[in-house]
C-alpha cells in the first residue's frame, strides 16, 4: 500500500479523501459554527431575510458572491453554501495528503497526517465557518508549496493547486489570507534555505503570483460595491461598526460613559448597539459611530487582553487536542535539523500572530483555532528523523500516546457535537412548529436567534420560509427589500404591525420600548405571547402619544 501511494500519490490522496468523506459523512453532522454563515447563504440564495439571491455577501468576495447567487438561480433547491464550504474542506485535505504521499509514505508521516485530521480537519469540516474554511484552503496551499521545496521540484499541476487554493482562500475572507501567509512566510524562509535558486524562485513565484490575484480581486470586490451606492453606504456602516461589536471598544464603563453621553446615547441605547440592534440611521450613523470610536478611551492594557484571550482559548474544548497533539508535532521532527528549524518558525510566528490579534485586534475561535493547528498541519511535510538516543525515544513514545489520546478525544467530542445538534435542532423545530400557524404571519428574529442549530445541508430556509432579521442583515439592501415587499416602509412600521412577532430574549422588550419611546416617540408595548428556548415571542401594539412619557421616566438613565 505504501509503496502504491507513494508511485501514486494523487489517485492515493484522492482516494483517501473519498474514503474520508464518507467516513465523515457517516458519523459526523455538520452544523455551522456562527449565526453569520447561515444568513450568508440564505442571501446568496435570496430566502429567509432576502427576498432575491444578492452577490454582497459582506464578508466574502463579490466574485465568489456571483458564482453563488447564479448557482443558486439555476438550482435553487441546492444548498450551494454549504456544499461549497465543505468541497473545500475536501480539496484542501486532499492536496494535504498529496503533499505528504510526494515526500513518502512512511509511518512516521502517515501519524502526522491522521492526529492532524483527527484534531484539526474534522473539527473544522463538522463546524462550518467560512474563516476557518479560508485559512483551511490557504493552508493546503502552503503546505503543497513547502512540499515541492522540500522535495526539490515544482509540478506545474502542484503550482496551480497551491495557487488555486491560495486565491480561493482570499476569495473566502482577504483577512484569513494575509494571517496564513503572515503564519507561512518564516517557515518559507527555512524551507527554501539552500534548496536549488529555480525551486525557490518557482515556490516564490506561485505564492507571489497568488498574492497578486488576490490582490487585483479585492480591487474588483471594492469597485462592485462602489457601483452600488446602498451596498456601500452599508460597507462603510459596517466598518465603523465594528470596533463596537466586534473589537470590544465599548464596554460600559466610567471612562466611555462620558463619550456616550456626549454623542447622546443613552444606557439604553448602548447596550440595544452591543447587540446589534441599531435600525435607524438617524441614531447610529455612520458619522456618528465613527466619531464615538475616534473618542473612546483605549481599552485596558494589552497584558489584561492577553490573559483574557488565553483563559478563552484554554477554555474551549476544541483547542484542547491540538495543544495535546503538539508535542507530537514537535518530537517527530527534533531529530531532523531542518524540520526542527522550520517547526520553531512556525510555533514562534503562531505565538506573535495570536498574542497580536489578542491584544491589537480580536480573536474569535474561528481565528485562533486554525492558527494553532498550522503547526500540526507542518509537520505532515517536514522532514522528519527517528530519536537515537533512549531518552528521545522515550520522549516520542509519550508524545505519541499524548496524541493518539487527542485524537480519539478530538473525534468522540465531534460526534457528541453532533448528536447535540440534532437534539437541538428538533427542540427548536417544535417550538417553533407552533408559530407557522397563521398564514400571513412575519417574524423578526433577534441577532442571537440560534440560526446555526440547523442542519446546513437543508435545502431551504430556516426556521420560516421569510422573516426580518436584526443583527448585521438589519441595514442591508436586502433587508430593506424585504422590508418593501412586505409592505413596510420601514422597521418600526414592522413592529408595529398586529402580524408581526419579535423573537427575542425577555429583557430586550423593555429595553425597545425605551428606545422607540425616546428616538421614535411611539408608545410601543411589547406584549408576551409565548416563547421558544432562550427568547420569548412578543406581540406589539402602541398605545395613545401621552403614554410615551411613561415609557420615556421608566428607561434607563443616561450616564453621567
Amino acid at each position: 500500500m505504501n509503496a502504491w501511494a507513494a508511485r501514486h500519490p494523487v489517485a492515493a490522496a484522492i482516494g483517501l479523501s473519498l474514503a474520508l468523506a464518507g467516513a465523515f459523512a457517516a458519523t459526523m453532522g455538520p452544523r455551522y459554527a456562527t449565526n453569520d454563515d447561515p444568513l450568508l447563504a440564505m442571501l446568496a440564495a435570496g430566502r429567509g431575510f432576502a427576498s432575491a439571491p444578492d452577490e454582497h455577501l459582506v464578508f466574502l468576495n463579490a466574485l465568489l458572491g456571483l458564482a453563488l447567487r447564479g448557482a443558486y438561480r439555476a438550482w435553487p433547491g441546492v444548498p450551494w453554501y454549504a456544499l461549497a464550504l465543505l468541497a473545500i474542506h475536501a480539496a484542501a485535505q486532499a492536496a494535504t495528503l498529496y503533499a505528504a504521499l510526494r515526500l513518502g509514505a512512511r509511518p512516521a508521516r502517515w501519524a502526522a497526517c491522521g492526529v492532524f485530521l483527527a484534531v484539526a480537519a474534522v473539527p473544522f469540516a463538522n463546524n462550518l465557518q467560512f474563516t476557518v474554511t479560508a485559512m483551511v484552503a490557504a493552508q493546503a496551499g502552503v503546505l503543497l508549496v513547502l512540499g515541492a521545496l522540500e522535495e526539490g521540484t515544482v509540478r506545474p499541476g502542484r503550482a496551480a493547486a497551491a495557487a488555486g487554493l491560495l486565491v480561493l482562500s482570499s476569495l473566502l475572507r482577504f483577512e484569513a489570507f494575509g494571517l496564513m501567509l503572515a503564519l507561512a512566510f518564516p517557515v518559507v524562509l527555512v524551507m527554501a534555505w539552500r534548496r536549488p535558486r529555480r525551486v525557490a524562485a518557482t515556490a516564490a513565484a506561485v505564492v507571489a503570483s497568488s498574492a497578486l490575484v488576490a490582490a487585483a480581486a479585492w480591487a474588483l470586490d471594492r469597485a462592485h460595491y462602489a457601483r452600488d451606492p446602498a451596498w456601500a453606504d452599508y460597507r462603510a456602516f459596517n466598518a465603523a461598526l465594528r470596533p463596537f461589536v466586534d473589537f470590544g471598544r465599548a464596554a460600559d464603563t466610567p471612562g466611555t460613559a462620558e463619550v456616550f453621553r456626549r454623542a447622546g446615547w443613552s444606557r439604553n441605547d448602548h447596550r440595544l448597539l452591543l447587540h446589534w440592534f441599531h435600525p435607524d440611521a438617524d441614531v447610529f450613523g455612520t458619522a456618528e459611530l465613527r466619531a464615538v470610536a475616534a473618542r473612546l478611551p483605549e481599552p485596558e492594557g494589552p497584558l489584561v487582553r492577553l490573559r483574557a484571550a488565553a483563559a478563552r482559548a484554554l477554555a474551549n474544548r476544541a483547542a484542547w487536542p491540538m495543544l495535546l497533539a503538539l508535542p507530537f508535532a514537535v518530537a517527530s521532527c527534533a531529530a531532523a535539523p531542518r524540520g526542527r528549524r522550520a517547526l520553531m518558525a512556525a510555533l514562534a510566528a503562531t505565538a506573535a500572530a495570536l498574542c497580536w490579534l489578542a491584544v491589537f485586534r480580536k480573536a474569535p475561535p474561528h481565528v485562533y483555532l486554525p492558527a494553532m493547528a498550522w503547526p500540526l498541519a507542518l509537520a505532515v511535510v517536514l522532514p522528519a528523523g527517528r530519536p537515537s538516543s533512549r531518552a528521545g525515544r522515550a520522549a516520542y513514545a509519550f508524545a505519541a500516546v499524548l496524541a493518539a489520546v487527542a485524537a480519539v478525544r478530538a473525534l468522540a467530542f465531534q460526534r457528541a457535537e453532533t448528536v447535540e445538534g440534532v437534539a437541538r435542532e428538533r427542540a427548536y423545530v417544535a417550538a417553533l412548529q407552533p408559530l407557522r400557524a397563521a398564514p400571513d404571519r412575519v417574524f423578526v428574529l433577534w441577532s442571537t436567534f440560534p440560526y446555526q442549530v440547523a442542519d446546513p445541508l437543508r435545502s431551504g430556509p430556516w426556521p420560516f420560509d421569510r422573516f426580518l432579521a436584526l443583527g448585521w442583515p438589519q441595514r442591508t439592501p436586502a433587508s430593506a427589500r424585504t422590508l418593501r415587499a412586505l409592505g413596510y416602509a420601514g422597521w418600526w412600521e414592522a413592529l408595529a404591525d398586529p402580524r408581526v412577532r419579535l423573537v427575542a430574549p425577555v429583557d430586550a422588550a423593555r429595553w425597545i420600548e425605551a428606545y422607540a419611546a425616546r428616538h421614535r416617540g411611539l408608545a410601543l408595548t411589547l406584549a408576551q405571547e409565548g416563547s421558544v428556548p432562550g427568547f420569548g415571542v412578543f406581540r406589539a401594539s402602541i398605545a395613545p402619544e401621552a403614554a410615551v412619557e411613561r415609557v420615556l421616566r421608566s428607561a434607563p438613565a443616561v450616564p453621567e
